[in-house]
């Protein structure tokens, strides 16, 4: 070893038991220099990744646009295990409520509608022809002494041909 790896490798100190008496231990897979701790044999790798309070900013926004996490992570160079990190720090300090009021129950308004859907033929039993309709149950000017009840009015009608139903 010359000088300036032993000055570097004295500054370092072992994340388990704190004492500075490591060596180097090749690389890991992703090129990055491995060491060992002397006296508890714990492997570590320095990391000091630090990313910018700009680019935090610019992380934020990546993800309220549905980025994946994966293409924020190969575009800003940024490891997984950090973005995930952020994301959790993220959420601990998102509020609960999100600070949503609700509405008054005369603010309410509840649409019903129901569908009906029928078919004939013209001509031959091959020509089919379907209707859909689309009532609204809410509409109750239309009443009918057959049913005994009031009809819904009819909010949209739709024809098509048997391809169109298959």
């Amino acid at each position: 070893m010359n000088n300036q790896e032993i000055t570097q490798a004295n500054s370092l100190r072992c994340p388990r038991c704190q004492l500075s008496h490591i060596k180097r231990n090749g690389h890991t897979y992703y090129g990055k220099q491995n060491y060992q701790c002397l006296l508890c044999a714990r492997q570590f790798v320095v990391r000091n990744q630090r990313v910018s309070p700009a680019t935090q900013e610019l992380i934020k926004s990546l993800l309220l646009e549905r980025i994946s996490l994966r293409g924020i992570c190969r575009v800003l160079k940024i490891s997984l295990s950090w973005l995930l990190n952020f994301v959790e720090q993220l959420y601990l300090i998102t509020p609960t409520d999100l600070h949503f009021v609700e509405p008054a129950a005369v603010e309410l308004e509840i649409f019903c509608l129901e569908a009906d859907e029928l078919w004939s033929f013209v001509g031959k039993r091959e020509n089919k022809r379907w209707i859909w309709l689309i009532l609204d149950a809410s509409d109750t000017a239309n009443h009918c002494p057959a049913y005994r009840r009031p009809l819904a009015g009819l909010s949209r009608c739709f024809m098509g041909e048997s391809s169109f139903a298959d």
